[in-house]
């Protein structure tokens, strides 16, 4: 996509501001659902995201993430973004698009290198807490939240199964993996004999410290909010651990002692939680195997393949 033109982004903001003026327009890092900028206001003196979605919006991704991020701060009380406009009509722009207030702080991920063991421990703790919050949000069927998935079913293993099968067809026929692979993760979830979480809950889709803004405060950092959910669906609650157990939490393992901590002050972990996490584990990367090929990332689908060598 190209960059928007000045004037389109002095459109939009007018559109909540009348009076405002963009003092500055930063296009942040690549994204793969939407491109995201930085704005400075002066008339209010404010700074606020605009967020420009790129899929497809058959399935309305950016309604949904409009519809959630309203409900999580009515419902949880966890801080996230606050939507100040969402247009899909395609008048300014082609795609739909949303302005949102700019979290305080930092990203995660910026600051952790320069972290005392105690910081990361308490953030850690906070991001437990907040995860925990989220997942109390429970819905009907698995796959469902707003949008409706075709697979949904009110039972966590009939969903993981045909949404994993999906995702293994599409990599066999693409070939992205061998058939003896296919085979061996297609029988490995079919073996597993816990998939039992009674309800789905709301997941993030995308929990990790680069959706995690952070401050530093009188008596150290906290977390200041939670942003990106257009991956947000009802699934189970390993799910949205994934992309911090064998990631982040791997190089800093006080921050998932703390988030362990936060999470389990509010929901208590499975019996199995470990396999359950490693099971989910492996669902995620053959599910980023098959999008990175989707949308032309072979660095992505290359990675994954790497990973579901070691995790099997």
């Amino acid at each position: 996509m190209k960059e928007i033109p000045t004037e389109k982004v002095q459109a939009i903001v007018r559109k909540v501001f009348p009076g405002a003026e963009v003092e500055s327009c930063q296009k942040l890092g690549p994204g793969f659902a939407s491109l995201n900028y930085d704005l400075r206001l002066s008339n209010p003196e404010m700074d606020l995201t605009l967020k420009v979605y790129l899929r497809s919006t058959e399935k309305r991704e950016p309604w949904k993430e409009t519809y959630i991020l309203k409900r999580v701060a009515e419902e949880t009380g966890v801080p996230v973004p606050q939507v100040l406009l969402f247009d899909g009509s395609g008048q300014l722009l082609d795609g739909p698009y949303a302005v949102h207030t700019r979290l305080p702080g930092r990203s995660l991920d910026a600051v952790l290198p320069e972290m005392a063991e105690e910081d990361m421990e308490m953030v850690g703790y906070e991001m437990g807490r907040y995860l925990a919050r989220l997942h109390v949000m429970s819905g009907e069927r698995y796959g469902d939240y707003f949008v409706e998935d075709p697979l949904a079913s009110p039972h966590e293993r009939d969903y993981t199964l045909a949404r994993v099968d999906s995702w293994l067809k599409e990599c066999e026929d693409n070939h992205l993996l061998s058939p003896s692979r296919v085979e061996t993760l297609r029988q490995t979830f079919e073996r597993a004999d816990f998939l039992d979480q009674e309800k789905p809950c709301l997941v993030h889709g995308d929990y990790h410290e680069g959706n995690v803004n952070v401050e530093e405060g009188a008596v150290g950092y906290h977390v200041t909010g939670i942003s990106g959910f257009e991956h947000s669906q009802a699934w189970s609650r390993e799910w949205d651990m994934v992309k911090l157990f064998g990631h982040v939490f791997d190089h800093y393992p006080i921050l998932q002692e703390g988030f362990l901590n936060g999470y389990t002050e509010s929901v208590e972990l499975s019996e199995r939680f470990w396999d359950r996490l490693k099971l989910y584990q492996l669902a995620v990367a053959i599910f980023q195997v098959q999008y990175g090929h989707h949308i032309g990332n072979t660095d992505l689908a290359k990675s994954y393949q790497e990973r579901l060598s070691r995790l099997l």
